[in-house]
Formats: C-alpha cells, structure tokens, sequence
C-alpha cells in the first residue's frame, strides 16, 4: 500500500443475526512516509596551485529518514563511468584533484539518492619565471648588473623577493627588475595569489679583465694630399664582449692631424 489515509471497517462474524448483520466498527488509519531525500551543493574549494590535491565539496542534504548521519559515498567522474574514491562516509569531501565528482547520499532505510555532477577547477599551470634580460657587470670588482623578470601562470597576483648572493639578506620586494648589482649568485622567489611558491637562482656575471685597447701598428699617413688613405689599426680585449667602437669628433680632429698633413 502506498502512503495515504485508509479507513478499516471490522465486525464481529459470530455476532448472532441473519446474514451476519453485525454492526461495522470503523477506524481511519494513515500510513505516512518519510519525506523524499534532497542534495544540494552548499560549497565548492577549488584546488589552489596546479596538479595539487586541496579541493573539496560540501552538499547539503534533507529528507529521507536518518538517526544519526546519512551514508556518504563520493565518486570521481570520467568519461568509462564512476569511479568510487576511498573517501569514507564524509561531507565534506577533501583532498580532491581538479576533475568531476557526484555523491549518493543513503538514508536508515536505504533509500538513496544520486547528486548533480559538480566540477572541481584548478590554475591552468604552475607560476613560473623567465628571465627577460641579465646584464653583466662591465667592469671587474663592478657593480652595475641589473636582472628582469617577468612572472606567468599560477594565480595572478604575485608577491616577489629578491634575496642577495648570500641567500637570506633581502635586497627587494614586488619589482620585476633589480640593478646595482656585483657579480654572483641571485635568488628571486615568486608567490602567487593563492600562495603557491616558485623560485629561481640567476648568475650575473663579471668580465674576467679589464676592457683595454691596444694600437696593433702605427697609423700611417695620408700620402697624398685631401686622400682618405690613412689607417690605423686597433685591438679590444677584456670586458664584455661583443664590443662597439666610437669614433668620437675629437678624436677624429685628433687624426687628421696625424693623418692629413699639407705639404709646405
């Protein structure tokens, strides 16, 4: 019989009377039912740094007849069916990966009921940091290297600290770049806004001498007059290569006099 309101008439057949004319005795009896189970989504945690496992979801049931607590089974989507996680009877469920989860939810009396498909999200990628430009100190002993960086991926906003050669001394915070620097060893760590870490050492570096510049032959002359004849011949070496000679207009009044001469 299903749930409703009934109502049961009874006589006694051993009344005594022709054709057991007894009088009925009537009751109205109901049979209730509990009331059918519900499961809602009450919250979603995403998973917080790339291929992570803090997500998690909580759902929100009713219904249904329960002493204590329902029966919480949890399972993993895919596109071959479910798969049952080992979760225990929780809610909610924690420590999930980025993917699709359901839950069916069982009352005391065994009935059930099957959630909607809730998504778990997580970053499309980890932070990471590239090296935009190194610059290398120009001189030995110097201290004029410079760092840039800039940040992808993760979760957009991005803390930064810069730490010193000697891996503790902090030199900077939240600046892509860094200048004034000696030769060695930098440490740059990025945090983003959901707390996940990535960090990079970056080497600048330092000529191993001095830049010099060395006359390899003597000028020679202009041998006729208002010619363009004259040469003189020059070799760099220290420093950082590659190197970009200047000819500078004093210095070029300064060989003319040596390679342009009248004749009296």
């Amino acid at each position: 019989m299903v749930a409703g309101g009934y109502q049961v008439a009874m006589r006694d057949l051993d009344q005594p009377g022709p054709d057991y004319c007894a009088k009925y005795d009537v009751e109205d009896v109901v049979i209730s039912q509990p009331v059918a189970l519900a499961v809602s989504l009450e919250n979603i945690t995403n998973v917080s740094c790339f291929t992570e496992a803090d997500g998690a979801i909580e759902v929100t049931v009713s219904g249904g007849t329960v002493a204590v607590d329902y029966d919480y089974q949890w399972y993993r989507v895919t596109g071959t069916g479910n798969i049952a996680l080992s979760l225990g009877s929780v809610n909610p469920a924690t420590t999930l990966t980025a993917g699709d989860y359901r839950v069916r939810v069982t009352d005391d009396n065994s009935c059930s009921i099957w959630s909607d498909v809730y998504t778990v999200t997580e970053p499309a990628s980890a932070p990471a940091i590239t090296v935009v430009a190194n610059n290398s100190v120009t001189t030995p002993g110097g201290n004029d290297g410079s760092i840039t960086i800039s940040i992808s991926g993760g979760t957009p906003g991005y803390d930064v600290t810069w730490y010193d050669v000697d891996g503790t001394t902090v030199l900077d915070n939240d600046v892509l770049s860094i200048y004034n620097l000696s030769e060695g060893t930098y440490n740059v760590e990025v945090e983003d806004d959901n707390g996940c870490p990535v960090s990079r050492d970056i080497t600048v570096s330092d000529p191993d001498a001095a830049l010099n510049l060395s006359v390899l032959s003597a000028v020679n002359p202009v041998l006729c007059p208002v010619a363009q004849s004259g040469s003189i011949e020059l070799e760099a070496n220290g420093g950082t290569q590659p190197y970009t000679f200047t000819l500078t207009k004093r210095l070029v009044l300064l060989l003319l006099r040596e390679l342009y001469r009248p004749t009296m």
